[in-house]
């Protein structure tokens, strides 16, 4: 039986449409749980005091960042906050009640269970959402412009679905400009990108087919000339170009959005990815465009190109290659007499673990001259934090290898480890 997954790249005017995740009524307050068995929609609006904030220039090697956005109840009713989800796995995010409370971690559909916030928001009272980047999720080489979102479904009617926005450009090196750097206040434009068609489908794709494109074509209608800076995706899986970038009235274009169905696993069933048009001057409303289509895993999970997601239990259940996950206190007790070749798998190379025999980054360690050719060797593989080590297990289990083991929470869980 094949494998098929949706993806989806949605606008926000259909956001509502997706965000329909299960919910475990168990898990509820009370309260939220009577505010949702009662059907009851709230007339009170929600404010958001500061959105689309701008990271300016982000060091891919700078670390995570957290971005903080406040949120009021305007109105005289109480608001519920129900499910919350990201549009990317490289961002996640919390939300923090003004008593302290913090909800379930909040992530991209697919990866972990959907975030249950159960929060009610009375009125006149303000929450924080606190969401959280990981520049180098999608790689050392992942760099440019990134808009990515956090969104929570509430019963309010008149904001339904909060969107809490950031944007920036990763870059490699040191920051050049503020980490802040703000949009530049000029004369905006509401509807200024005239698009022929505004989203499109796919159908079903095949991993074996490769990356698959799709071009939009637009209209530039606004009233004084304009520079696009910028078309970010929801995610590195997407990438887009446009042409040409410097427009006045009348003029033409075409966007053209590229989809990688191997780059890393995407969560099943229907989401959504978005590129959104960054220009300058900025728009009170920034242009974005959707596009959909199923994924036909004919090549496996083993294909993508980073891999986050291996199920062990399920590989096993399926006879699928072998390796062995340690702990850190396991690997330290390893170390006390070590009989196994240490290998660093990390890209880019970092200080290694004391005692480390190679470094060889995880996509080419089947070619490297320093990976040991008996298959019967004993090696201990690790990284930074885990994925790049047990994506280059797997390559060696496949590949006949028999003593595999794979440091969990590589070298930053050992280094906590030590300090303890």
């Amino acid at each position: 039986m094949k494998h098929i997954r949706k993806i989806i790249f949605i606008l926000p005017v259909f956001l509502t449409l997706f965000l329909t995740g299960c919910t475990n009524p168990n898990s509820e307050s009370s309260e939220v749980k009577n505010l949702k068995n009662a059907q009851s929609k709230s007339e009170a609006n929600i404010s958001i005091k500061k959105n689309n904030i701008n990271l300016g220039e982000i060091p891919i090697m700078g670390g995570k960042k957290d971005i903080e956005f406040t949120f009021t109840n305007e109105g005289n009713e109480s608001v519920a906050l129900f499910e919350g989800e990201t549009s990317c796995m490289c961002t996640e995010a919390v939300v923090k009640s003004k008593d302290g409370i913090i909800s379930p971690r909040i992530k991209m559909r697919g990866h972990g269970a959907q975030a249950n916030i159960n929060q009610v928001l009375e009125p006149g009272e303000t929450a924080t959402v606190i969401a959280t980047y990981d520049p180098l999720a999608h790689g050392p080489n992942a760099v440019g412009p990134i808009k990515r979102d956090v969104f929570i479904k509430t019963n309010s009617k008149a904001t339904p679905v909060l969107q809490f926005s950031f944007q920036g450009t990763v870059i490699k090196g040191e920051k050049k400009t503020s980490p802040e750097a703000p949009v530049r206040t000029l004369p905006t434009e509401k509807t200024t990108f005239d698009f022929q068609e505004k989203s499109y489908d796919f159908g079903t794709i095949k991993q074996s087919g490769g990356k698959v494109s799709h071009t939009f074509s637009f209209t530039y209608n606004g009233e004084q000339p304009i520079q696009i800076t910028g078309v970010p995706t929801s995610c590195a899986c997407t990438s887009a170009t446009i042409k040409p970038t410097n427009l006045k009235t009348g003029d033409t274009g075409v966007l053209t959005v590229e989809f990688n169905p191997n780059l890393h696993e995407e969560p099943d069933g229907r989401f959504f990815k978005t590129v959104s048009l960054l220009t300058d001057p900025p728009l009170d409303e920034i242009p974005e465009i959707k596009i959909w289509t199923e994924i036909d895993l004919d090549l496996g999970e083993e294909a993508f190109e980073l891999q986050f997601h291996h199920d062990e239990d399920e590989e096993e259940s399926h006879g699928g290659p072998q390796y062995q996950s340690i702990t850190p206190e396991v690997f330290e007790t390893m170390l006390q007499k070590k009989d196994f070749v240490l290998i660093d798998t990390h890209i880019p190379e970092q200080e290694h673990i004391a005692g480390t025999d190679a470094f060889i980054p995880y996509k080419t360690i089947l070619n490297s001259p320093d990976l040991p050719t008996d298959k019967n060797t004993k090696i201990v593989l690790y990284c930074r934090s885990g994925s790049m080590s047990r994506a280059a297990a797997y390559q060696l289990a496949e590949e006949g290898y028999t003593q595999v083991f794979d440091l969990v929470g590589g070298k930053n869980a050992f280094d906590a480890l030590l300090k303890k």
